[in-house]
């Protein structure tokens, strides 16, 4: 039922009672006078149809959205990282020993990073090189001309391969690298450890005429490496010693270490 309704309804039944209550006084027989209970039904019945109690409501309780939860997140591992291979400094490319045979000679070069095996060509003439994997940044090479020394010469190395050159320059051989001939039969020349270890014994001397001058011996792990000597012969004393600028310049000049 409606609420409109249902009030109307509350109050014609409250006023029903009223007139049923008046009409029974009017009775000459029987006076009679709504009792208060009756009066009080009414009146209540009045006011909870006018003013109806509110129904007590439900309290809204918010819902809150979730929390977001962090993810974690891998971090990819990177890739190992690939060290790069040194290229070989062929501008410090040096001889370091050269050794006559009666079969030819024999020419070590250093290069640093040396990676591989190259042919050597002196002034168009070959001699072909090898490796020795104890003795790195080597090249070992072999050929029957005795190239020259102490002059400039055209070198250049090439690919053993395809031949095509890889480096080449103007350079110098230094003449006090040339060991004695070795006598026949004699193969300690391709020493796979000549070059490492020198140790030099040295003069340097004033003679009585000219600049200074130097005798020298060196050896290295495969022995006598090489030797030098400028000084002039038949002289028994020599006025002075060189001085320590005067050694440097000799070492320099015939690369002693």
């Amino acid at each position: 039922m409606p609420h409109q309704h249902r009030l109307i309804w509350i109050m014609l039944m409250g006023l029903g009672l009223i007139a049923l209550a008046l009409l029974t006084a009017c009775q000459p027989s029987q006076p009679l006078t709504p009792t208060e209970d009756i009066q009080a039904t009414a009146l209540s019945m009045a006011q909870t149809a006018l003013f109806p109690t509110p129904s007590p409501t439900q309290a809204f309780t918010p819902i809150l959205p979730p929390t977001p939860t962090s993810t974690f997140t891998p971090t990819p591992t990177p890739p190992p990282t690939e060290t790069p291979t040194p290229s070989p400094e062929f501008t410090s490319l040096r001889f370091i020993g050269v050794t006559a045979s009666y079969n030819g000679v024999s020419l070590i070069i250093e290069i640093p990073n040396l990676q591989r095996v190259y042919t050597l060509t002196i002034n168009g003439i070959k001699y072909p090189c090898q490796m020795v994997d104890t003795v790195p940044n080597r090249l070992f090479c072999n050929g029957l001309a005795k190239p020259p020394f102490d002059q400039a010469v055209r070198l250049s190395l090439h690919d053993p391969d395809s031949d095509e050159v890889v480096y080449e320059m103007t350079t110098s051989i230094a003449g006090n690298l040339l060991k004695t001939p070795a006598p026949r039969g004699y193969y300690d020349a391709n020493c796979p450890q000549r070059g490492l270890d020198v140790k030099c014994e040295m003069e340097c001397r004033i003679p009585p005429e000219g600049g200074p001058c130097v005798v020298a011996s060196c050896y290295d792990s495969c022995g006598l490496y090489f030797s030098v000597h400028t000084c002039p012969e038949n002289v028994d004393v020599y006025p002075a010693l060189c001085t320590e600028e005067q050694w440097a310049e000799m070492k320099a000049r015939y690369n002693i270490p």
